[in-house]
Formats: structure tokens, sequence, C-alpha cells
């Protein structure tokens, strides 16, 4: 049974897709986040009740935020070293506040040669 979701910002609709998520059963989603930089878009590394804004009612469903993107990283940070800096700064300021580090890394540039030189960081952020 799938039970999380994450959905691609530039097909996201809100209320709908958070409706329509709570309609099929889904428990978690982490669509929050920033496209174009990271950061704590919901202000938060908790995770938190949705509420359908035009229905006026709580969900079911519940939001834990992402709050890394590499490829938002790698617009802002090219420079390995800077990139490296962020995720490590933002993993250490959710570790502080015993929050959910929530990243997202497609899986279709692990082995992407463009993205090779992040691959390290990628492979130390569980360290």
């Amino acid at each position: 049974n799938i039970e999380e979701s994450r959905q691609d910002y530039l097909r996201f609709e809100n209320p709908t897709t958070w409706q329509i998520l709570n309609d099929i059963g889904i428990k978690i989603d982490s669509t929050m986040g920033y496209s174009n930089t990271n950061g704590f878009r919901a202000g938060t590394c908790y995770t938190y009740t949705l509420f359908n804004i035009t229905e006026r009612k709580k969900l079911h469903l519940k939001e834990m935020p992402m709050i890394f993107m590499e490829q938002a990283g790698i617009r802002s940070n090219p420079k390995v070293e800077h990139f490296k800096s962020q995720i490590l700064q933002l993993k250490n300021t959710v570790k502080k506040y015993n929050g959910k580090f929530v990243i997202l890394w497609h899986n279709n540039n692990i082995r992407n040669p463009y993205f090779e030189q992040y691959t390290s960081v990628y492979q130390n952020i569980f360290d």
C-alpha cells in the first residue's frame, strides 16, 4: 500500500492536490518545499496536519515538508564546497530542533555525469 507522496511542484495545485491525496488514503505528503532554493518553506521541519482552505476542513493528510532538493542546491550553489556547506547547515539546523530532514535527490541524477561531482555529498549526507 502506498501511504506517502511527493508531487512535482509544477503539477501541484493547492488545495486540489492535497484533497485528492487525502481522498485516496495517502497519509504523508512531502511536496511543500522550494523549487529554486532550499530551506524551510513551511517555516518548520516538523510534520503537520493539512487543511483544505476552500472547504474549510481539516484533512487526515499530514505534510512532512521537504527541506532540501539537489537541483535547487546546485542552482544556488554550483560549487561543490558551497553546495555541501548548504546541505550540512540545513541538516544541522533540523538536528538542533529534533525535526525531520526531508531531502529530494532525483534518482536519475545519481549516475548522471553532470551531477557526478555531487554524488559524494549525497553519500555523506547520512553519515
